[in-house]
């Protein structure tokens, strides 16, 4: 893990690719009277879901079914398909819950093993991997290093803001593993991995993944932005994350956010406020959690952060309640306000933001996949912790009523939550943590 750290460090040196440019940065900066440059990390990441992956298949002379809890079923009947040696209209699929998934069951090598063992054995097969074999064998989310670099005038108003990523990217490991599925039984594997490494070679040389820097440079009034890439990959097969990339990004960009805004002297949330007049969605929930912030009663001891992101089409602003005793990291209350469009059923969506910010705080706490001699650490809970019920905060969802179209309430819970306890840490610290997981000194 040191080397991979240190090789993205070496790699921030390079100019990379250019992925969102709009305005003139260097009239920008030229116009900013105060001026903030940062570096952030965020490490490799377990999806680590409850119920460990699981298949069961069973291969007839002219049909199978499969049995699992999966993302994407109708890839999951191609992959039945094409190791079966069937079309696919001669699988049948039998969808199950799922024990968790977060973008762990989009991808079904256990499938494939069930499959296979079933056709050359002629009898149902039951496949389930251990979650040590899960957490040292499976996929990731992307670790990453980002820089950024922003400037505020005098009006407190962000003339400038350069962003910049190294890591690895997501979506050829994810063509890898759905080429196969929807491509015809007759196209080889060795066409569909050839296709990928193309997918790759272009994310390295010519393009940039857009999962890779989502949510670096957007939300609030950059008339000036830029966003850079620099692809560095080690081999960790890499996979979608619960909210993608907007999981490490918000951090950086909410984290800066108050970082511009102490050195400008202004209020986080009215700093906020005055920069996003072309995105009203967002500023009003960031109006509205600032003024329950106002409202909160606060024990002595305690302090308040405060984080706004939008993804997946929706917004949401929370504010984090946290005390710090002997170096210990405790969330006491999370209130979220989120715009999803019409709330077609609100118990969901706050089921889905209280289990998002439960997700993203084991991720800010804990979540941290180390390498060693080329190989994953962490084997289960015992090494890899995840938010107790006695760790749990209260959370307060305040959902803002609206008639447009539903957005995103699965994943967009989660991005604010990191920023917003780095955020309410440092008010009662002082000290300015840019690290996942959050460590204080």
């Amino acid at each position: 893990s040191a080397q991979i750290k240190s090789d993205y460090q070496a790699a921030l040196s390079e100019g990379g690719e250019v992925g969102v440019e709009q305005g003139d940065l260097g009239q920008g900066f030229a116009a900013a009277t105060t001026v903030v440059e940062s570096e952030y990390w965020a490490p490799y990441l377990a999806h680590a879901p409850m119920e460990p992956m699981n298949a069961l298949v069973r291969v007839g002379k002219d049909d199978a079914e499969v049995w699992s809890g999966t993302q994407m079923p109708q890839p999951m009947r191609g992959l039945v398909a094409r190791h079966a040696g069937l079309s696919a209209d001669k699988v049948t699929v039998h969808p199950v819950y799922m024990g968790g998934a977060f973008g762990r069951r989009s991808f079904m090598s256990h499938v494939i093993e069930a499959t296979i063992l079933a056709k050359e054995t002629g009898e149902p097969i039951k496949v389930v991997w251990s979650r040590e074999s899960d957490m040292q064998n499976g996929v990731y989310r992307p670790a990453s290093l980002m820089t950024l670099k922003a400037g505020v005038d005098e009006n407190g108003k962000i003339s400038a803001w350069a962003a910049k990523r190294v890591g690895g990217n997501i979506n050829p490991d994810m063509m890898r593993t759905m080429l196969p599925a929807v491509l015809p039984g007759l196209v080889p594997e060795g066409a569909t991995n050839f296709v990928a490494d193309i997918i790759e070679s272009f994310n390295e040389s010519w393009s940039i993944d857009s999962a890779s820097i989502e949510g670096l440079c957007e939300n609030y009034d950059f008339p000036n932005r830029e966003a850079r890439h620099v692809t560095v990959n080690h081999g960790l097969p890499l996979m979608f994350w619960r909210a993608v990339g907007h999981s490490f990004t918000a951090f950086a960009k909410e984290v800066m956010i108050d970082e511009l805004a102490e050195q400008a002297k202004l209020d986080p949330v009215d700093f906020r406020i005055a920069n996003t007049e072309t995105n009203p969605r967002l500023q009003n929930v960031i109006r509205l959690a600032g003024e329950r912030m106002k409202h909160l009663e606060v024990p002595a001891g305690h302090s308040l952060g405060f984080a706004a992101h939008g993804s997946f089409e929706s917004d949401v602003a929370q504010v984090a309640q946290v005390s710090v005793d002997s170096g210990k990291i405790r969330v006491h209350k999370v209130v979220c306000v989120i715009d999803c469009g019409r709330a077609i059923n609100p118990d969901i969506v706050k089921g889905q933001i209280e289990g998002s910010i439960m997700f993203g705080l084991t991720a800010a706490l804990y979540g941290d996949i180390q390498l060693e001699n080329g190989a994953v650490k962490e084997s289960n809970f015992h090494n890899y912790p995840i938010l107790r019920m006695n760790e749990s905060p209260e959370v307060e969802v305040i959902i803002v009523k609206n008639d447009d179209a539903p957005t995103g309430a699965g994943e967009p819970g989660l991005p604010p939550i990191a920023p917003a306890v780095a955020n309410a840490v440092y008010q009662a610290t002082g000290q300015r943590l840019r690290s996942l997981p959050l460590t204080l000194a």
